[in-house]
This record gives C-alpha cells, sequence and structure tokens, in this order.
C-alpha cells in the first residue's frame, strides 16, 4: 500500500490543516467490487445529468460495469487500483494485459470533488509499474471523446509518449463515440 495526500490543502488562519485527508493506494480484490461500481455508476450518472453523455451511453457504460464484469476481469487476470480515503474509495484504474506486448488501461475514475489533486496521476503511475512488471512495451485506453483531452493530458503529463488511432467500427462505437489512445513504454 502507498500513501498518497492529494496537493489540495486548505491551511486555516492558525496554520493547521482543514483538509488533510491522505489516501492510500492499493491493489483492489473482489472484495472491494461493491464500492468500485458504487464509484463508477456515480461519475457515469454525473456525466450523464452534465449532459456529457447521452442516455444511450449512460446505459451501456452502467451495463458495461455491473458487479459480475469486473469480477470476471479480475478472475481473468486484470488488476484495479484504488485510491480510498479511510471512509471511502476516491478513485479507482484497471490495468489488463491484452497479449505478451499490449496492456489496456480501462475505467480511470476519481470522484467529483477529488478531481485535479492528483489521485488520477497516482494511479496512472501505479497501473504504469504495474504494466512494466507485466513487461510489456505499450498499453493503450479507450475513452469516449468527450474525456479524451483530459486522459490525453494526464498521460502527456506524465512523460508518456501518447497516439490516437482509429477505433473499430460498430454499433457499440456508434453509441458510445470513443477513440483509443497507444501508450510507448
Amino acid at each position: 500500500m502507498k500513501l498518497f495526500i492529494p496537493n489540495k490543502k486548505l491551511v486555516g488562519c492558525d496554520g493547521k490543516l482543514l483538509n488533510e485527508d491522505p489516501v492510500a493506494l492499493r491493489e483492489a480484490g473482489r472484495s472491494d467490487i461493491s464500492r468500485i461500481v458504487n464509484l463508477i455508476h456515480e461519475n457515469f450518472k454525473e456525466l450523464g445529468e452534465a449532459g456529457i453523455l447521452s442516455p444511450e451511453q449512460v446505459a451501456v457504460y452502467l451495463e458495461s460495469n455491473q458487479p459480475s464484469k469486473l469480477a470476471d476481469m479480475l478472475e481473468n487476470g486484470a488488476r484495479a487500483v484504488i485510491a480510498e480515503t479511510n471512509t471511502a474509495v476516491v478513485g479507482v484504474s484497471f490495468v489488463e494485459k491484452t497479449n505478451n506486448r499490449t496492456a489496456k488501461y480501462n475505467r480511470i475514475h476519481v470522484v467529483k470533488d477529488k478531481r485535479g489533486s492528483g489521485i488520477g496521476k497516482a494511479l496512472v503511475n501505479h497501473c504504469t509499474e504495474i504494466c512494466k512488471e507485466l513487461r510489456v512495451g505499450s498499453a493503450y485506453f479507450r475513452a469516449h471523446r468527450q474525456a479524451i483531452n483530459t486522459l490525453l493530458s494526464l498521460f502527456r503529463g506524465l512523460g508518456l509518449d501518447t497516439t490516437i488511432r482509429s477505433d473499430e467500427r460498430g454499433k457499440l462505437y456508434e453509441i458510445l463515440k470513443t477513440q483509443t489512445v497507444e501508450i510507448k513504454f
């Protein structure tokens, strides 16, 4: 477990921290799935309410993030990293090896009130270390177009070499309107 303290700290007039909220990063297991699902579902519902995702997109994302599907991912070798405070899961990211040379970053989520605090970077860094441990030369992530620029900035800000590539066509692509970004190590 790694301890991480978000970089947004408020200091009172007495000089004491008002919101010291240490966040621990650790690999998740089956017992964490319900909390991970809750975080992911809340994020997608928020994006739908804000008009960033269509109701159809939200429905597809919620369906693809059911507890059984995430449990299957873990059982098939995917690794999940969670960021948690004493009371809640505040971030999650999955990484899975897709073949001998490639891995996939999957489901990078941070709760709204913790975004911009460095938790996303810490999650991606941890998943990048997992990719290196898995000895893959590249990885990729797929995201809806509304999130692609944020994720590109995140990965590039960490010094990772990224390239946007075309997604395959099909009904799911037409609904989600995703783009894929390749990362070289």
